[in-house]
């Protein structure tokens, strides 16, 4: 069900005036709360270990692990704490060897013994991630961006494709892993950022260093140490960031439990404590059935396959 129809279900026992941001941000929060209270929203994740790393780095919106984790073709083990690593150390020091078990800490999956490069990939519980109603603007677009270099964009730099010349403000950086994510921009002078070509923030600084060095390449080699921001390829055209999402992305048959949670929220803002009570009940005995049912149907909707190798 999209979010206009959830909306629009909502808003049968309410005002006509009432907001629609409103409503869409508690359906919003509906979902984000029913997927961590399921597990329901999973999918699927792959990255390249690198040669004698400890540990690789886990998606923004990891809640937890979805069955094995694999090494190439090995099967890990689960150890739940640091202390049973200990047996993957001699003198202090890390083994090395074929993988043989991993735990979660932090943002951070710890794989042991340290091995050479190797494909991990596994299933986890996610997050929904929903972007800011007030960058849901006809004015902005967003740019993909790979091979991030340096230091970070930030809101509020002016950034110019090396090759194209174009240039944009960022609002904001959203999605980012490691060196890949997206740039919301505005203030597009309507030139095309070309798919693979560099893009760097432009500042004074930089085109004053441009004068002195004989080349690009060149002022790349100090550019960190010149401390003028970030650098990275675009990966892709620009966007229409009109719309973040068209609907929910918890499976189909839990859209409708999401009506009755921004249904309380709205009887709560208007102090009708006892329908505020009885929709949140609904949802909260819908949303237990639904976490002791998955397991057992084995069903996490459709899966999304995450990209990390295309560098």
């Amino acid at each position: 069900m999209v979010w206009e129809s959830l909306i629009d279900r909502t808003l049968t026992s309410f005002d006509a005036g009432t907001p629609r941001v409103k409503v869409r941000k508690y359906l919003e929060e509906a979902e984000v709360d029913f997927a961590l209270g399921t597990k329901c929203y999973v999918k699927d994740w792959s990255y390249m270990h690198k040669s004698g790393s400890i540990s690789i780095p886990l998606p923004n919106d990891f809640v937890e692990v979805v069955g094995q984790v694999e090494y190439d073709t090995a099967i890990l083990d689960h150890r739940r704490d640091f202390k049973v690593s200990s047996r993957f150390k001699k003198n202090n020091q890390l083994k090395t060897g074929t993988p043989q078990s991993y735990y979660v800490r932090g943002d951070k999956m710890f794989i042991y013994p340290v091995s050479g490069t190797g494909l991990v990939t596994f299933s986890y519980a996610a997050m929904p991630t929903h972007l800011d109603p007030l960058l849901a603007d006809p004015g902005y677009v967003w740019l993909r961006f790979k091979d991030l270099t340096y230091e970070q964009f930030y809101s509020g730099d002016s950034i110019e494709g090396l090759t194209s010349g174009a240039t944009a403000e960022v609002v904001d950086v959203v999605n980012v892993y490691q060196d890949h994510g997206y740039l919301v921009l505005k203030d597009w002078d309507q030139t095309s950022f070309q798919d693979s070509e560099q893009i760097y923030k432009a500042c004074e600084e930089e085109g004053m260093w441009g004068n002195i060095y004989a080349s690009w390449e060149d002022l790349l080699d100090d550019w960190a140490s010149l401390g003028l921001g970030g650098v990275a390829n675009a990966r892709g055209i620009e966007y229409d960031y009109s719309d973040p999402g068209v609907s929910p992305v918890i499976p189909d048959v839990y859209h409708a439990d999401l009506i009755h949670y921004a249904r309380s929220a709205l009887y709560a803002d208007q102090a009708d404590d006892q329908r505020s009570l009885q929709s949140k009940a609904i949802y909260e005995t819908n949303k237990q059935e639904a976490g002791i049912q998955l397991p057992m149907k084995g069903y996490s909707g459709p899966n999304q396959i995450i990209d990390t190798m295309f560098r």
